[in-house]
């Protein structure tokens, strides 16, 4: 069978059509994968940048973290704090070292300074820690820490401004043999820091002998108490 020239011309008519439609489709395909390689590079170029800038920010951040530490620190409360928590690391230093002169036990005490103010007393028995606050020390106990206290306080102030008297009332009330004991033996450290030191007591004064002469002997009858020996002359 022969084709004709008009058939063949209709096929290579159909053929051109097919392609052209062909490249049309290939062209918008193009065109389309163009616009989207160009999106997905500004889209990186975008991400590399906002990158950049959270590093620089990151940076700032920090070094606006160390500004705030230096202005905290330097500011007049930074400074103020620095000093306090100075003069706590002293005195608690100061405590501890008189503390092993009067407590019979093991003691030993931290000055804690964040929102509130405490001190600690960490006590030492038969190898067993135990921390509370001081104010769960016992009647007795306080009032030696109360001595401690006040010594401690005391070496912070010139020898010419500090008070010359002390006056105890019944110091060793209430106390145990051992506590007892041990406030005696620790007035001669107290009188180094007070010279002077008077002792109100219905003890016999020889109890005291450690700072005679300056102990009142009183005696006690009913709600009425009368110095008998001892006193301003």
């Amino acid at each position: 069978m022969t084709v004709g020239a008009e058939t063949k011309s209709k096929l290579k008519t159909l053929d051109l059509a097919e392609i052209n439609q062909q490249m049309l489709s290939i062209s918008s395909k193009l065109a389309s994968a163009t616009v989207e390689y160009e999106l997905a590079a500004s889209v990186r170029a975008e991400i590399a940048e906002l990158s950049d800038r959270i590093g620089d920010l990151n940076t700032k951040v920090e070094d606006l973290d160390a500004l705030k530490v230096l202005e905290g620190a330097f500011s007049k409360k930074g400074i103020e704090l620095i000093l306090i928590k100075s003069l706590c690391s002293s005195l608690e230093q100061q405590v501890n070292k008189y503390s092993k002169l009067i407590f019979p036990e093991d003691y030993t005490f931290t000055f804690e300074l964040d929102t509130n103010f405490s001190i600690l007393v960490t006590r030492v028995h038969n190898s067993n820690a135990e921390t509370s606050d001081v104010r769960k020390l016992s009647g007795a106990e306080r009032k030696l820490f109360s001595l401690v206290l006040l010594i401690s306080l005391l070496t912070f102030i010139p020898k010419s401004k500090r008070t010359n008297l002390l006056v105890l009332d019944e110091p060793t009330a209430a106390m145990g043999e051992d506590n007892k004991a041990s406030l005696i033996r620790f007035l001669p450290v107290l009188q180094s820091i007070i010279p002077n030191i008077v002792v109100i007591t219905p003890l016999d004064k020889q109890d005291y002998a450690v700072i005679n002469p300056k102990v009142w002997t009183v005696q006690k009858k009913g709600l009425q108490s009368r110095i008998i020996e001892g006193g301003p002359k």
